[in-house]
């Protein structure tokens, strides 16, 4: 399904220009994914631990041939860092890279950068466009659709 006209901005909208130039099979917001979301400020009733967590729904912005998710970030909040952090815990093994319009500071302090901080995930990131070799990994994948690692159930 694609929505076209219709992204959140428009580094969104450069990506998908980039990846239909290129000729690569790309959906926008193809499928959704339940996660476990870490909770803050809260313990269980039952046991009184205070890791608690709920459901929650991530929906990553594309997919490039069959497997490969990319989440395209110009500006990356601490919240949205938390929960891209939530997602790939619980689900290990999931395909998810990270595209960034620039590579900011995460904090004023200017410590970490987006790069520093999904290379500290072990993902895969680039800075300002889809790199070459992803868009030529996308195509041999096309057609060999893989399965869904461990928790990355799509959401009904």
């Amino acid at each position: 399904m694609t929505r076209a006209g219709k992204f959140a901005s428009k580094f969104e909208q450069r990506i998908w220009d980039q990846l239909k130039k290129a000729k690569v099979k790309v959906e926008y917001e193809p499928e959704t994914f339940e996660y476990q979301r870490r909770t803050r400020q809260t313990y269980c009733r039952q046991c009184g631990s205070k890791s608690t967590y709920q459901r929650a729904r991530y929906t990553p912005d594309f997919r490039i041939g069959d497997g490969i998710y990319i989440e395209a970030k110009g500006y990356l909040k601490a919240e949205n860092r938390a929960k891209m952090e939530d997602f790939l815990s619980s689900n290990d093994g999931f395909d998810l890279r990270f595209v960034f319009g620039a590579d900011n500071w995460t904090t004023r302090k200017r410590i970490k950068k987006y790069s520093d901080w999904a290379a500290a995930l072990g993902v895969k990131w680039a800075i300002g466009s889809v790199p070459d070799d992803w868009i030529e990994e996308s195509k041999r994948t096309a057609g060999k659709r893989r399965s869904l690692p461990g928790n990355a159930n799509p959401a009904k």
